[in-house]
């Protein structure tokens, strides 16, 4: 087996900071899920106004959704959210259920 030369190597680590940059300047929330198919490849953005509501679950908490791609990536914009500290969470749902459960 051949090994990689100098240039190879060293363009494959430009693409590899590259991407990493561009996901670290992008503003937002964003991460990787592994769902089975029971699931919808959707990732749903709650705010929870204070902490006696962190269990409740409800349509009108839900501020944004974001698709889940092929790889299992969401991301969130947050340009839209206030400056003040917050509580919230990012939830699924099953398939065939509502969004808020």
């Amino acid at each position: 087996m051949q090994k990689p030369n100098f240039w190879t190597l060293l363009f494959v680590l430009i693409c590899l900071c590259g991407s990493f940059t561009m996901q670290a300047n992008q503003p937002g929330i964003w991460g990787k899920i592994q769902l089975s198919q029971k699931w919808q490849p959707m990732v749903y953005l709650s705010y929870i106004p204070n902490l006696n509501e962190r269990f409740t679950v409800s349509s009108a908490m839900i501020i944004d959704e974001a698709p889940i791609n092929d790889s299992g990536e969401f991301l969130f914009s947050t340009e839209f959210l206030p400056e003040e500290e917050g509580l919230y969470r990012i939830h699924v749902s099953k398939k065939g259920y509502p969004r808020a459960t």
